[in-house]
C-alpha cells in the first residue's frame, strides 16, 4: 500500500493590504500538500511563492505539485523542495516539540495607536523619499516606549546613497534592533564598513534564498542577524539546526502562509531565541483562521496535527 498525496490551492485576502517597496500586496495564494502514510500519519507542506524572494509563478510550482501527486519524486523538482520537506521535517513530531510560549512582533500599521504595540515592531520603509521618510520615522521611533524595538525592513529597496543616509541617521539609535534587508545581497565591503563604523546593527532576509540559504550566507562571512523563513528554505531539519546553532542572531519570520503553514512557522520559533516575526492579525476574521493563532502570546504547538487535518478537510 502506498502513501496518499493531496493538494489543495488556498487563497486569503489580507485584511489590510500591506505596502511594500514591491508594490500593494492584498492577497495571498498558496499551494498546500498533504501526505497521507500506511501508518495513518500524515504530514503537510505549503508551497509559497513570493514577491522579492523567488522568482518563479504560481503556474511554475502547481505544475510540480501535480507530478508529486501522481507518485514522482524527483531529483529535478526546483519549486516545492521546501514544502516536501516540510513534510518529512522533525516539526510532524509533536511529542519531541520544545514546549513554549511565544511573542511575536507586530507589524506596523497607520490605524493602530502606539498603546496597541507589542515591545517588538517591525515597520516597512523605503515607501517614500529618503530626505521625507528618515526624519518621519525618528519621530515615529521617538515617541514609542523606552523599552520598544524596531525592525525597520525596506524590502532591499534603497541604493548605496540612500542606505548612508539611513545608517547616519540611525546611528546610536537604541530602539533599533536591526535594519532589515536593506539592498539586494551582501552589502559591499564600502557599506559593511560604514555599518560596522557605526555600529547599526543590519540583518539579511532575502540575500539568504538568493545566495543559498543559511549555511552559504554564514559561510560567506555575514555575522549579522538572519530573518529566517522556513516555507522558503530547501531543508527544514538543517533549517531548525541552523537557528538552533545560531539562536541569538535569527529571527524565524513569516511568508503569510495558510493556518497550516503558518502553524509549522510556530513551531519552528522554539529554536531561536529571538521575538519572531509572524504577525498574522492580517487575517484576522478570515474564514479558516483558527483562533489559537491570534492570541497575544502564542503556545507551541498552538494547533494539533489532528486539528490541522480537521481544518484541511474544511478547505
Amino acid at each position: 500500500m502506498q502513501s496518499v498525496r493531496e493538494f489543495k490551492i488556498f487563497t486569503q485576502k489580507f485584511t489590510t493590504p500591506l505596502p511594500t517597496a514591491h508594490g500593494l500586496w492584498e492577497e495571498r495564494k498558496s499551494v498546500i500538500l498533504k501526505e497521507t502514510y500506511t501508518d495513518s500519519t500524515f504530514s503537510f507542506g505549503e508551497v509559497a511563492t513570493t514577491p522579492g524572494f523567488n522568482s518563479f509563478s504560481f503556474q511554475d510550482a502547481l505544475a510540480e505539485v501535480q507530478l508529486w501527486q501522481k507518485g514522482e519524486d524527483r531529483l529535478t523538482f526546483r519549486y516545492i523542495c521546501p514544502a516536501l520537506s516540510c513534510m518529512k521535517s522533525s516539526i510532524w513530531k509533536e511529542d519531541a516539540l520544545t514546549t513554549k510560549e511565544v511573542v511575536p512582533a507586530c507589524l506596523y500599521f497607520e490605524k493602530l495607536k502606539s498603546s496597541d504595540y507589542k515591545q517588538v515592531i517591525k515597520r516597512k520603509i523605503g515607501l517614500k523619499p529618503s530626505k521625507i521618510e528618515i526624519p518621519e520615522i525618528l519621530r515615529w521611533m521617538n515617541q514609542l516606549p523606552a523599552d520598544s524595538q524596531v525592525r525597520l525592513d525596506p524590502n532591499q529597496s534603497l541604493t548605496n546613497n540612500q542606505l548612508n543616509a539611513w545608517l547616519h541617521a540611525l546611528e546610536g539609535n537604541k530602539k533599533l534592533e536591526f535594519l532589515e534587508q536593506p539592498i539586494p545581497g551582501m552589502p559591499p565591503d564600502a557599506i559593511m564598513d560604514i555599518i560596522t563604523s557605526l555600529k547599526v546593527p543590519v540583518a539579511l532576509d532575502e540575500a539568504i534564498i538568493t545566495l543559498g540559504g543559511l549555511r552559504k550566507v554564514k559561510e560567506l562571512g555575514w555575522d549579522g542577524y538572519f530573518v529566517v523563513k522556513p516555507s522558503l528554505l530547501d531543508d527544514w531539519d538543517d533549517t531548525l539546526s541552523f537557528l538552533q546553532e545560531h539562536s541569538n542572531v535569527c529571527v524565524v519570520s513569516s511568508v503569510f502562509e495558510s493556518p497550516i503553514g503558518y502553524e509549522c512557522v510556530i513551531r519552528a520559533c522554539t529554536y531561536s531565541n529571538l521575538t519572531p516575526g509572524i504577525d498574522r492579525r492580517i487575517f484576522l476574521g478570515g474564514k479558516y483562521e483558527i483562533d489559537d493563532h491570534h492570541q497575544a502570546t502564542l503556545n507551541v504547538t498552538s494547533v494539533s496535527n489532528q486539528k490541522l487535518d480537521q481544518l484541511w478537510r474544511r478547505l
